[in-house]
């Protein structure tokens, strides 16, 4: 019903970096990895695992607000076409996210936030955060930003990092 996998490579010694099934599954699982272990342990999880979160927090569980390393924007035409799509699937259809020249513009068309930071981009299109804890925009952008960003994905291979 569940898996993690902990200690993958000399780096993650404690660490369960991969895991999968139902919260009611994974929280024993991981009590169990823990017992077995003599120390604590830290799980790997992206933000939007909020149930999963919410239930490891209430077995005493330390929460890190951490940030995932090293992304670099290598085609934004493409990642932006991606996270269009998911806009439109989430019925938000006037979603613009799109790069001219060193600048980035996102929002809707009506209220566009402007940016040449990549690493700003990165943090509001992959979290963990929320764009409101990111940037203090105008009350449209965020509402716009906040409907489709951070996207609800999550980047394994921490291990090979």
């Amino acid at each position: 019903k569940a898996y993690a996998v902990e200690g993958k490579g000399a780096d993650l010694g404690g660490y369960v970096h991969e895991w999968g099934g139902g919260v009611a599954s994974l929280a024993p699982l991981l009590a169990y990895v823990r017992a077995k272990q003599g120390r604590a342990i830290t799980v790997i999880a992206p933000g939007h695992a909020a149930n999963f979160t919410r239930t490891l927090r209430g077995h005493g569980a330390v929460i890190n607000q951490g940030y995932l390393g090293m992304i670099k924007i290598l085609n934004p035409d493409q990642l932006f076409a991606k996270i269009k799509r998911h806009a439109r699937a989430l019925g938000v259809d006037d979603f613009v996210l799109e790069k001219q020249g060193d600048r980035y513009f996102m929002g809707s068309r009506a209220s566009v936030f402007t940016t040449d930071s990549d690493a700003e981009v990165v943090r509001l299109a992959f979290g963990p955060q929320k764009p409101r804890e990111i940037h203090p925009f105008d009350p449209a952008t965020l509402a716009t930003l906040e409907r489709v960003l951070p996207i609800p994905m999550w980047i394994w291979g921490w291990d090979s990092v």
